[in-house]
């Protein structure tokens, strides 16, 4: 089973560490895991466009190129994934592991008081 993020369960504090520090020690690692090869198949931090070309009369320039974080490619030159925005990856475990908190929070809460009860009764 494919588990990005099981190295924080050991004590790592993930706001210490690096977006690059984070795709190294769990994304790779994973991606790796569920059967890519990092030598053919996985590539990182890549530009994926060249950016629109924009033209003005006789100028022309381009936009911004478009950038990921990770492409994976099926063959050479064929890609079949693009990871970008890992940094919105890891709110969304922050916001995870905000509710697993809450949550842990309310069922003590609500064990306490079903004792308490069961106390008061005998």
């Amino acid at each position: 089973m494919l588990s990005l993020f099981s190295g924080w369960s050991s004590g790592m504090n993930k706001k210490e560490l690096s977006e690059r520090d984070i795709c190294t020690k769990f994304i790779t690692p994973s991606v790796v895991e569920a059967g890519w090869d990092v030598l053919t198949q996985i590539r990182e931090e890549v530009y994926f466009t060249k950016g629109q070309v924009i033209v003005r009369g006789k100028v022309h320039t381009r936009g911004k190129a478009k950038f990921a974080d990770y492409v994976l490619y099926h063959k050479t030159g064929i890609p079949l994934a693009i990871f970008e925005k890992v940094e919105s990856l890891m709110k969304q475990v922050d916001h995870l592991e905000f509710q697993l908190t809450q949550s842990r929070a309310t069922a003590e809460k609500l064990m306490e008081a079903i004792v308490a009860q069961l106390t008061k009764q005998n």
